[in-house]
């Protein structure tokens, strides 16, 4: 490549961040790919249980969807009849019973999520329960609430990291110079 063709090149790549007010450089490196590994994460373990409950309740369907640790109500307002073979009486050899407590061990992906953005699913559960108790279905508000939250979260934690690693470099350029 000619010297003069280097040259229009940096002049054309500084036209493009004048017109779209966007600097393509690595000081904002950790604010756009934190929130995109958080969502992405949000979706990898979303799919998972979402797989996983079908597979547990497909005979015997359950008021609860389990996300990851967090229990979620599907019906705060118990509006639906979930147990719906019940034992009738004199039927002789009839057990019915509903699984209302589970115990689940988050995976490693699970539990990363939950440690790096546990602020985030603090509020959000704590939300998606005041929502439960006015009768909206934990597991929609929990979906819809969650991806805005964690995109906020791991933006300030990109932002700080951001901030620190150009602050580390100012002082390791002015303490070399």
């Amino acid at each position: 490549m000619h010297r003069c063709q280097f040259r229009h090149f940096r002049r054309r790549r500084w036209h493009i961040r004048r017109a779209i007010g966007v600097s393509l450089d690595m000081r904002r490196f950790w604010r756009v790919v934190l929130p995109i590994v958080g969502l992405l994460l949000f979706s990898i373990v979303s799919w998972h249980d979402f797989r996983i409950n079908k597979e547990t309740h497909s005979r015997l369907p359950n008021k609860y969807f389990m996300w990851s640790a967090i229990r979620l109500d599907t019906d705060p307002t118990n509006q639906r009849t979930w147990n719906s073979q019940t034992c009738k009486e004199g039927e002789e050899h009839c057990i019915s019973w509903e699984l209302t407590n589970t115990w689940v061990d988050p995976g490693p992906l699970d539990g990363s999520l939950l440690v790096t953005a546990f602020p985030a699913f603090i509020f959000g559960r704590l939300f998606v329960g005041l929502l439960g108790t006015m009768g909206v279905n934990e597991l929609t508000s929990f979906m819809l609430l969650m991806p805005p939250l964690l995109l906020i979260w791991y933006y300030f934690i990109g932002r700080l990291l951001d901030r620190w690693l150009l602050q580390r470099s100012k002082r390791s350029v002015s303490s070399s110079g």
